[in-house]
């Protein structure tokens, strides 16, 4: 009878079970190969959105972390289904063992109990861990090889991507307090006062050498560079233009003639990065760009007093009457954050237009020479009726008649 059992699951072992086996495995590993693929594909689009570079590795470490969690409940789920289908069919097994003790000891384990030991021994598969559920039958102790084998190549990679994503972190960290350190040094020297000291200490910790910048501009990424003329033109376009657009003139210009549009961005237009407290302009100077703010949050003080101060936010425009007068800035613009804005030339503009319309056979635009009145003297000018019209005073031409 023994022998007869004993053959009976060899066969059984050896035919459908290893059958399933094999499919069983081969599902998992598809179904793996999926989760990774959605995993990397949803850690490239975190990588992209998160632009700190502390915050990445992170969020990298993390990712691989619930990476390993699901794998140990896959691989929970299928040993404890191993272990409760050798059991029903009458073959030893690991579930069959607890329920033997149990009902030894006159006690019954719940499913989260069995659940959760089925995750202590998938865990212990990746780590130099051990428990006390081993397999019971022949079916248990192939799943077990395989899985060993899986873990470790798994736990390898895993081990070692933390680990570089660590000494990232480490690297960074040391660089940045080498650098602080380097200050306290040179102000120590120079017998700056104490409470100078800590301020221009903290500085640096909230928003200088101790903070990642999350905005990252073009000149810094040199790769760019290598990139062909058009395509180069292409992406200043698509960066540029979506701040352009919320400007009435640039969407009509750009029904009208995109690659004018085009020119503009990749010509007349600039990023500049302003760090806490760093002001753009002040009273009285003479104004040469439009301003379009990308992020952050700054404020405009209206002339040289300390009242009339408006908080100029993402989408807002500033000196727009440069492109169209003489003009002197009104008030003084100062970043409360860090804070990312495009900066349109308006020599360039005014030159990128005259082109464009002597080639649609227009003889000339009306230049904008001397100083003209306008309705607030600000450099925030956010009525669009007066904007319509300074534009038509300086720009007599209308873009639906000009199709």
């Amino acid at each position: 009878m023994l022998d007869m059992t004993s053959d009976t699951h060899a066969g059984l072992l050896t035919g459908l079970s290893m059958g399933k086996i094999v499919r069983l495995m081969r599902t998992a590993r598809a179904a793996q190969v999926l989760r990774v693929a959605r995993f990397r594909t949803t850690i490239g689009f975190i990588d992209d959105v998160i632009l700190s570079e502390n915050m990445g590795s992170m969020a990298g470490i993390g990712g691989l972390l619930f990476a390993q969690a699901a794998m140990t409940h896959v691989l929970a789920c299928l040993w404890y289904a191993i272990g409760q289908w050798e059991m029903l069919n009458g073959y030893p097994s690991w579930v069959a063992r607890l329920n033997d003790v149990d009902q030894a000891a006159g006690r019954e384990r719940s499913t989260a109990y069995l659940y959760t030991t089925a995750s202590h021994w998938a865990l212990t598969q990746f780590t130099p861990g051990s428990m006390e559920v081993t397999p019971r039958s022949a079916l248990e102790r192939a799943f077990t090889i395989i899985t060993l084998f899986f873990g470790l190549v798994m736990f390898s990679s895993m081990v070692s991507q933390i680990t570089s994503a660590m000494a990232s972190l480490r690297a960074r960290h040391f660089e940045r307090n080498r650098r602080l350190n380097m200050v306290k040094r040179y102000l120590r020297e120079q017998r700056v006062s104490s409470g100078l000291v800590r301020k221009i200490i903290g500085y640096l910790r909230s928003f200088g050498y101790a903070s990642d910048r999350k905005h990252l501009t073009e000149r810094e990424v040199h790769a760019l560079q290598e990139l062909p003329e058009g395509m180069l033109r292409a992406l200043r376009y698509e960066t540029t233009f979506p701040m352009l657009a919320f400007h009435p003139l640039f969407r009509d210009l750009a029904r009208f003639d995109r690659d004018a549009v085009a020119q503009i961005c990749n010509s007349a237009t600039d990023e500049i990065v302003l760090k806490t407290e760093e002001t753009l302009f002040r009273f009285g100077q003479a104004a040469r760009a439009m301003y379009f703010v990308v992020s952050g949050s700054l404020s405009y003080t209206l002339g040289q007093s300390t009242e009339g101060v408006q908080t100029v936010q993402r989408r807002d425009m500033v000196s727009e009457a440069v492109l169209w007068l003489t003009w002197r800035h009104q008030g003084a613009l100062t970043a409360i954050v860090p804070s990312t804005l495009i900066a349109l030339d308006a020599e360039k503009f005014r030159d990128a237009l005259a082109t464009l319309f002597a080639t649609h056979s227009f003889k000339h635009m009306v230049a904008p020479e001397g100083d003209q009145d306008v309705e607030e003297l600000s450099d925030l000018i956010k009525d669009n009726e007066v904007i319509k019209i300074m534009v038509k005073q300086s720009f007599p031409y209308d873009m639906e008649n000009l199709r």
